[in-house]
Parts: C-alpha cells; sequence; structure tokens
C-alpha cells in the first residue's frame, strides 16, 4: 500500500493500549499526541491518514506484523474499539461471524436462545451445515444458553461467542 510507506514515520502504535499517537505533523492542520479516531457506522474506529480512513485494528496489524492483513481482523473479546494487539486475530469471514453477539432484537438476549411460545419454555439451537440444530428446551434460558455455548464452543473452537451471563 503506496499511501503507508511512511505512516510509521508521521504514527505511533501503542500494542498494549491499542491506541495511535502523532509523533509528526502531516499538513497545516495536524496535531501532534493521541489520535482521536472516528468511529463509523459500524462501530469502528478509524484512522485517517494522508487523505484516506483506514480501520485501526487492520492499521495496528500492520504496525506489528510488517504486512497488510489477508483476512479478516476479528476482536477476540467482541469490543469494537479495542484494538490492543493482544485483541485482535486473523480470522476468514464464517470465523469472525461466529464470534459475534445476539442480534439486539432477540427475545432472550442471548445467541442461540429463543422462547418458544407454545411450550412456555426456552430452546437452544445451533445452526450447522445451514440448518438449525435443536440442543433442547429449557426452563431456565441460562440452561439453554450453556447447552448451545457447549455446541458452539466444539463447533466453533476459539471463535466461538460467550453468552453474558443472565441475573434476573
Amino acid at each position: 500500500m503506496k499511501c503507508l510507506e511512511h505512516v510509521k514515520d508521521h504514527i505511533s502504535y501503542d500494542e498494549v493500549t491499542g491506541t495511535f499517537i502523532w509523533i509528526k505533523k502531516t499538513g497545516r492542520n495536524g496535531k501532534l499526541g493521541p489520535k482521536s479516531p472516528t468511529i463509523d457506522s459500524r462501530g469502528y474506529e478509524q484512522i485517517r491518514y494522508m487523505g484516506k480512513s483506514y480501520l485501526a485494528h487492520r492499521l495496528a496489524w500492520y504496525f506489528v506484523y510488517g504486512h497488510w492483513p489477508d483476512k479478516q481482523i476479528d476482536h477476540i473479546n467482541g469490543t469494537k474499539t479495542d484494538n490492543r494487539i493482544s485483541n485482535l486475530r486473523l480470522a476468514t469471514r464464517s470465523e469472525n461471524i461466529r464470534n459475534r453477539p445476539a442480534y439486539k432484537n432477540t427475545l432472550s438476549g442471548l445467541k442461540g436462545v429463543y422462547w418458544q411460545s407454545q411450550l412456555k419454555k426456552w430452546q437452544a439451537i445451533i445452526i450447522i451445515d445451514g440448518r438449525g440444530k435443536s440442543l433442547g428446551t429449557f426452563k431456565d434460558k441460562n440452561d439453554a444458553s450453556m447447552a448451545y455455548e457447549k455446541a458452539a464452543k466444539e463447533r466453533d473452537g476459539d471463535f466461538y461467542y460467550r453468552n453474558k451471563e443472565i441475573t434476573e
């Protein structure tokens, strides 16, 4: 990437905190010190350099490993603004999708857990080869969540998404 040839002359990256710092001005409006990232419509930090915007997590990868990532970058803890190198890993699109939380509009608030109104129970479902597989029905949604997590861990390995514990 031609634009990035001199980026390390102008910006430094702190692997421990995941922050970018201007160390040399670019243009007359450039400021030294911590770089204020903008957040894009998907919630990712962007860094603007030489008239172009770069996703901060991809730029962090470039700073540490010296090459542009050839796959997607997954935020291990799911926090899109946590760009510490220890929180970033290469992932295929499929792996990256598997490490996503439940959709915000789900009744349970948990990935893989759905309310079955006819049974008046929570059902755990996992998708395998494009098809939903029932993992059972449960009176308690935490039990359904644990069933989903066990199956997801088997299916996804390190890329499975861990539901947050529900306390009601």
